[in-house]
């Protein structure tokens, strides 16, 4: 699977009415394909055929858009604080019911941290792992990873080994952490695990 397919197969399971992307390049190779009514696209490219051509924070902190979007998808820049700011308001926004998929989230060596492929997105998905009990999080083992978010509840990830367990204020998450603990660290799950939740979340 491809994330359009992921994206595709959650509009039409959970009757999903209202799409927001962020970070859309070429609105023909995803964003027009979407099988959702009501669509918003974000970018700051002219040329990308974007609803909305500015960058994602200005999107958010100017009150564009819907006031809650039944499905986010995140593929904009994948720097880890700009990430992490737009998964941030990505969750402000969603409806309840809603997902959040974010792209580039499971990187397959240490060149592809870099930001023309995966940049550190898995970065930002890591501590919202650490930090946010009150999210639903796991990650689609596909080519490059794709991150689900939705509200409800989990178990913080916390490493279980030295030299990890004795952090002080800043835990060391750099790519040799996220090698020794990508499993649970990211929550990943296969694609038929995922299609299962997907039939959970259908008969909620």
């Amino acid at each position: 699977m491809i994330p359009l397919d992921i994206i595709n197969h959650l509009a039409d399971s959970m009757g999903y009415a209202t799409y927001l992307e962020l970070g859309i390049r070429r609105a023909w190779e995803n964003f027009d394909l979407v099988r959702v009514p009501l669509k918003h696209g974000v970018d700051i490219n002219p040329n990308a055929g974007a609803t909305f051509t500015m960058s994602s924070d200005d999107f958010f902190t100017q009150g564009n858009g819907l006031a809650q979007y039944d499905l986010i998808y995140v593929d904009a820049d994948h720097r880890e604080l700009p990430c992490l700011r737009d998964l941030a308001h990505a969750v402000a926004l969603l409806s309840a019911g809603g997902t959040i998929l974010c792209d580039n989230i499971l990187p397959e060596s240490p060149n592809a941290i870099t930001c023309g492929n995966s940049g550190e997105a898995w970065k930002s998905f890591a501590y919202m792992r650490m930090s946010r009990p009150d999210l639903f999080m796991a990650s689609v083992d596909i080519p490059f990873g794709l991150g689900v978010i939705r509200h409800g509840r989990q178990s913080l990830f916390v490493p279980d080994e030295a030299p990890y367990f004795a952090w002080s204020a800043e835990p060391p998450v750099d790519y040799a952490f996220y090698t020794r603990y990508r499993d649970r660290l990211m929550n990943v799950v296969s694609e038929a695990a995922f299609l299962s939740m997907v039939e959970g979340w259908v008969k909620e």
